[in-house]
């Protein structure tokens, strides 16, 4: 039996609190892998023109690194946040398994 009754309240908090979560990841992420490309190429002796163009024509490829990395990072954090606002209103933690 739920310890509480469900309510949309509760699916919304998991999925803002998810959301907001890889978001930022992904922004931090993505500012890391953008920075050290940028200072790869720079390193090379390129002018800034042909760094901003680098960046910009590699972009596609940047953002499917950033998702594939994200994709393990989102899954254990949608987790942890249904856990909580889900799973620990429907079971009941005071209750003892019988064996």
């Amino acid at each position: 039996m739920p310890s509480e009754e469900l309510k949309y309240t509760d699916y919304l908090k998991a999925w803002v609190c998810h959301v907001v979560v890889m978001t930022i990841f992904a922004t931090i992420l993505g500012a890391i892998i953008g920075v050290f490309v940028g200072i790869m190429v720079a390193m090379q002796g390129r002018p800034t023109t042909e760094v901003q163009n680098i960046v910009r024509q590699n972009v596609v490829l940047l953002q499917t690194v950033v998702g594939l990395i994200g994709l393990p990072v989102s899954f254990f954090t949608f987790k942890l946040f249904v856990e909580k606002f889900i799973i620990a209103k429907i079971t009941n933690p005071t209750e003892q398994p019988t064996d």
